[in-house]
């Protein structure tokens, strides 16, 4: 379908419940991830109350298309201000910690490409916009929204790693025998050595109060190894943690009513007898599992890798349950790459209006990376 044919409608968001009918209606008919669904949607909603505005897509008078834009004032380098509109972030960066990705407009399954252009249109013609920021969405599919006249930026890009667990389970062969020798020795190797504790296992929280629980237990680990400053780790960030307990709350709520097919969170805890060596904080949604966080136990022994045992483990018990996809996500980490394959890749795309600020951001931006550049290369000896 051409997106001459499809219109919009650009609205505040007022009414809760009549977005949360359109949403629940389209993402039943459409693509997406853990990320545009309504459980994680309606969290973020009742958890920040941010002002958004609604761009809705119709296909005569059928809804295919729907997306939320928050629009904020910034200030960059004391001197250039920009009207930014966000898709599905806030633009406040202590509640933007809660790590988007996968992040595209909801559209019905084949009118992907279409709605996008239409959405895209939309917002040209309302014009009250300096830039639009598109954080953790598909690098193939950020190539459709660059085909506009603007200013085309990429903040950021990173492969995302998973494992095919219908396609481990076809083959018949085990995990740890599809990973490199060396890998697989680490994790054995590991494993032998925890087991000197007693058995080593995977334990998975048993109702929401136990989850919490585990949750925020992993916050000390997690601090020691990311940081306990602002933009640090999210566990040194209040609206971070107000946002993933109503989750993981919100999630065992809607798992009670229909727990073979409701999106959801798991706490999975690895154990060796009575010592607990890492907690990993996953996302579930449609038979696929994102890894989301993990607390490891620091070890001063190099040779133990709680990360890789308890991934492993992981990824074993999902694919004995059935799951179809063990998702990494975003991000260049070694042990990404040692127990997965490449499958996407994720970017923040930045699309300017023509603006004499903008061009002069951009040359200064592009002499220091030239100077950097030069004053590097005759630095070698």
């Amino acid at each position: 379908m051409s997106d001459h044919t499809l219109r919009t409608s650009w609205q505040p968001l007022q009414d809760l419940a009549e977005i949360a009918t359109d949403w629940q209606q389209l993402e039943a008919d459409a693509d997406g991830s853990i990320f545009v669904s309504w459980l994680w949607v309606r969290v973020w909603l009742q958890t920040y109350q941010p002002d958004l505005m609604v761009m809705r897509v119709f296909a005569a008078n059928e809804l295919v298309g729907l997306a939320l834009f928050s629009c904020s004032f910034e200030r960059r380098h004391r001197l250039i201000g920009s009207r930014v509109l966000r898709l599905h972030q806030t633009g406040v960066a202590s509640q933007d910690q809660i790590w988007i990705e996968y992040n595209t407009v909801l559209a019905r399954r084949g009118m992907t490409g279409p709605v996008d252009h239409a959405v895209l249109n939309g917002l040209l013609q309302w014009q009250q916009w300096d830039e639009l920021v598109l954080a953790g969405v598909d690098a193939h599919q950020a190539k459709q929204w660059q085909q506009a006249p603007l200013h085309r930026q990429i903040d950021w890009q990173q492969p995302c790693f998973g494992v095919d667990l219908q396609a481990l389970r076809d083959s018949g062969q085990s995990y740890l025998t599809s990973l490199s020798a060396n890998c697989r020795y680490q994790i054995n190797r590991s494993k032998r050595r925890y087991q000197q504790y007693g058995e080593l296992r995977l334990e998975q929280a048993q109702n929401v109060q136990q989850a919490l629980q585990w949750f925020d237990a992993i916050s000390p680990w997690h601090q020691q190894r990311w940081g306990s400053e602002a933009g640090q780790s999210g566990f040194a960030n209040p609206e971070f943690l107000a946002f993933h307990r109503a989750l993981i709350k919100a999630a065992w709520a809607e798992q009670s009513s229909e727990p073979a097919q409701a999106p959801g969170t798991e706490l999975l805890t690895l154990m060796a007898g009575q010592q607990h060596l890492a907690t990993f904080y996953q996302l579930r949604y449609r038979n696929r599992i994102y890894f989301y966080l993990a607390g490891f136990r620091p070890e001063l022994d190099k040779q133990l890798k709680p990360g890789l045992v308890g991934h492993s483990l992981c990824i074993e018990h999902y694919c004995r349950q059935g799951r179809e996809f063990y998702d990494f996500m975003a991000g260049d980490e070694r042990y990404k790459r040692q127990l997965g394959q490449p499958h996407a890749v994720l970017c923040q795309l930045r699309l300017q209006h023509a603006r004499a600020r903008f061009r002069l951001e951009s040359f200064a931006r592009q002499s220091k990376h030239k100077l950097r550049t030069l004053f590097g290369a005759t630095s070698q000896p």
